[in-house]
């Protein structure tokens, strides 16, 4: 049921024509705003619209607009900026009354001029270029952008999982739901899509080769069966095919998009042509149910099976029978096909895998894998199979179809399984409807996606409460990890702490032991000079020696000078007293010869006391230089003397200050070996305190190695729930974009409604053409604001 909210506005609506054409109402449009770009000249993305029939051959994408169907028309999205590429490219968009004539133009058949006939609406049509089989699409893998979130209807329980199956290429995984398929992200398990399956409970889902169509079929048991196909990048039905009169239990889109099959309780095997939308083959060959239905992916094969362990190969375009395969013993729950087409796989309630070779239409390989019966099993790209039984085991299988791994028990009896795109994981849904993804490798437990998902109301009311939840955790957190950190700060503080004491213990070991290092090497300096003093000391005293014994010689030389010199002055006075008698004698004799000239006695004698005064005087002469060179003598003993003296002053002076020295050298060795002996103890108070502090070093890293465990782990809580917080907010802003985007859905939904409405309007109640045209600009405006309010949100 759609939920819609209008916004009445008043607009001025797209006046009622008899007949909108292109030569009057649609080239005038496009000669203002799109032939600078599409015109026979550039014909910008291969679109010429200058002419009513280079109009309708569209652009290098394919047809631009379809008969009748003006809401989905590209023509008429990309001008109103639904669908991408926006025309024009920059600027506004063109006038709403202008798109609306588009859109009616479309709707009205196309028509060229007033005297041509309304084309009829076109069937679908795909260019087949675009689904590429077995290979990679180019750029990003379709995935599903803004689809409706909101689910269709949430059951009171969820039930059984009919299907679930994998895109090819994108991360994206289709679960049956109840009246929808349920579309998850296959790494993140978000929920990304519904389609709603309004015909019925769907049974069967299947992606298309180049993973952008996705077919699900089921229906009303034993009332009514078909199939729906979308677009999973825009969520658009693009076509439904069958008209059963029981529940579709298989079906499969083909390669080419050309065809599709069918199957179910009927027993038939029956071919749509997506062309016509006709049946075109209804095969009956199969005695039972048809449960396992698939195309080859190269679209050339189909296979199928049933409930009593029949295998079909068929040629898909003709429905002629292509094999028979014989080999189960108990009903078919699937068949798949290798990536190449040339081997396909069947499981069987038997318990049996086989593997069937093409060519030759024979088993080239059969395993017992699961004892009690195969329930379903899926084939990557990778060339792996996984499969589920009623050994409750789930297995993975090698492309030999040899075991790679298997699960542990399941307490419920899984009923469906299928391997994401990469094969790196694989999700399983067990009875009781509870759908899970596990790692592929590993077998571990990776999360689990919800079959029946909540309303988005109750989803918000839900995150509101959870939010409060998180945040009383984070502020309770945020305290641990204040705490915590003070914790560790404090214990990192006292291991820096006892680390410095030992770094300057160390260091002051280091010192101490080098100043008494310096301290034993000053005191052996010191003793050296100690000793060299002495050795002077020594020395000098006995240089100072010398001196007095050549004093005493001196003075014992002087003396036997002085008493010579006395004696020769005795000597002399003794002469010069014999003089001076010579010398009177003479004085005498002279007078007495002056007297008596002519005595010869006289003069005889005068003559011999001449000579003896002669005598006399030669003796003072000689006694004279004497005296002096002993007076010389006794001065240079004296002065000698008096040097020796002052020389041994000196030196006694020089021998008390060497005196002095050496005590003064003995206190400072004596002062030294003190100190020494003071800083050997601190050293070996050093010595005794390193230890301890080094005892204290272990514990305290120990502790802070806990503390910051405990603090990188509530860092981590922290982290993880600051991120859960952000996670829950950006969920918030998702769903309830989400919420206004069902209603934007909801409302275009209503204006294709009313476009159908009008159209029939105009052919059948004229009369009813305002009121409706009245109800669609309503509901444009609508749209609009619901686009406007979407983009904000997001």
């Amino acid at each position: 049921m759609r939920h819609l909210i209008l916004i009445p506005l008043a607009l001025s609506s797209v006046h009622a024509q008899d007949k909108i054409t292109y030569d009057d109402h649609i080239f005038p449009i496009f000669e203002s705003k799109c032939l600078n770009c599409h015109n026979p000249d550039k014909k910008k993305g291969d679109m010429d619209l200058s002419t009513y029939l280079g109009a309708l051959a569209g652009s290098s994408g394919g047809k631009v607009a379809l008969a009748g169907d003006g809401g989905s028309s590209k023509l008429f999205t990309v001008t109103v900026h639904t669908e991408e590429p926006v025309m024009p490219p920059e600027g506004d968009k063109i006038p709403k009354k202008d798109a609306d004539l588009i859109r009616a133009w479309i709707d009205g058949g196309l028509l060229e001029n007033g005297g041509s006939t309304a084309r009829k609406k076109e069937k679908p049509a795909f260019d087949l270029s675009a689904a590429p089989t077995g290979q990679r699409p180019e750029g990003s893998p379709p995935m599903p952008q803004d689809l409706l979130l909101e689910p269709v209807i949430v059951a009171k329980r969820s039930t059984v999982v009919a299907d679930i199956d994998a895109s090819p290429w994108a991360p994206l995984i289709a679960v049956t739901g109840q009246h929808q398929i349920l579309l998850y992200n296959s790494d993140s398990l978000d929920l990304i899509g519904v389609l709603p399956f309004p015909k019925g409970q769907p049974k069967t889902v299947s992606f298309h080769p180049s993973g952008k169509y996705l077919l699900g079929a089921g229906g009303v048991a034993g009332k009514s069966g078909t199939s729906i196909t979308w677009d999973i990048t825009t969520g658009k039905e693009i076509m439904s095919m069958g008209k059963e009169f029981d529940s579709v239990l298989a079906a499969d889109l083909r390669a080419d998009l050309g065809g599709v099959a069918l199957g179910g309780p009927s027993r038939l095997v029956k071919l749509w042509d997506t062309q016509t939308v006709e049946q075109i083959n209804s095969i009956k060959k199969h005695t039972d149910w048809v449960t396992a239905l698939a195309y080859s992916h190269d679209g050339v094969l189909l296979a199928t099976g049933d409930r009593n362990n029949g295998v079909q190969i068929w040629e898909s375009f003709t429905g002629n029978e292509f094999h028979s395969l014989r080999g189960h013993q108990k009903g078919i729950v699937d068949v798949k096909w290798r990536a190449d087409s040339n081997l396909v796989a069947s499981a069987s309630e038997d318990g049996f895998i086989i593997f069937w070779d093409m060519n030759q239409g024979k088993e080239i390989k059969k395993v017992n894998a699961h004892d009690g019966g195969v329930l379903a099993m899926d084939y990557n790209a990778n060339g792996k199979l996984v499969s589920v039984g009623r050994d409750l085991r789930v297995k993975v299988w090698k492309p030999d179809l040899s075991m790679e791994k298997q699960s542990e028990p399941f307490a419920e009896l899984v009923t469906e399984v299928a391997f994401s795109h990469d094969g790196n994981r694989h999700f399983t849904a067990d009875w009781n409807g509870k759908i899970e993804a596990w790692d592929s490798t590993t077998m571990e437990k990776l999360g689990e996606l919800s079959a029946n998902p909540p309303t988005i109301e109750t989803r918000l009311a839900s995150m509101a409460q959870t939010r409060e939840a998180l945040e009383t955790g984070i502020n309770v957190k945020k305290e641990k990890v204040g705490q915590t950190a003070v914790d560790l700060k404090t214990a990192t503080d006292k291991l820096a702490a006892t680390e410095g004491a030992i770094a300057q213990a160390k260091e002051k070991e280091e010192i101490l032991g080098k100043e008494i290092g310096d301290l034993s090497a000053k005191i052996n300096q010191l003793k050296g000079e100690l000793n060299t003093q002495d050795e002077q000391i020594k020395f000098v005293i006995a240089e100072a020696k010398k001196p007095g014994q050549q004093l005493k010689e001196l003075t014992d030389q002087r003396r036997q000078l002085a008493d010579a010199h006395q004696a020769l002055l005795q000597e002399l006075a003794a002469t010069n007293q014999a003089l001076a008698a010579a010398t009177h004698d003479t004085k005498i004799k002279r007078e007495a010869s002056n007297g008596d000239p002519e005595n010869a006695e006289k003069k005889a004698s005068l003559v011999a006391a001449e000579q003896a005064e002669h005598q006399q005087r030669l003796i003072v002469q000689q006694i004279t230089p004497r005296l002096e060179a002993q007076k010389k003598s006794l001065a240079e003993h004296t002065q000698q003397m008096e040097n020796l003296q002052a020389g041994m002053v000196v030196e006694d002076t020089r021998i008390k200050a060497l005196q002095k020295e050496l005590e003064e050298l003995n206190t400072r060795q004596d002062q030294i070996a003190k100190l020494k002996t003071t800083k050997e103890g601190e050293l070996d108070n050093q010595k005794k305190m390193l230890p301890e502090f080094m005892q204290q070093i272990a514990p305290l890293k120990k502790a802070i190695e806990e503390k910051d465990a405990l603090a990188k782990a509530d860092r981590d809580e922290f982290s993880k729930s600051d991120g859960q917080l952000a996670a829950h907010d950006a969920g918030v802003k998702k769903w309830k974009a989400a919420a206004i985007n069902t209603h934007l859905i909801n409302t275009r939904g209503e204006l294709e409604e009313l476009q159908g409405e009008l159209a029939v309007a105009k052919e059948e109640k004229p009369a009813d053409v305002p009121a409706i045209e009245q109800k669609i600009a309503t509901s444009t405006q609508s749209s609009e604001a619901f686009q406007a309010e979407y983009q904000a949100a997001k």
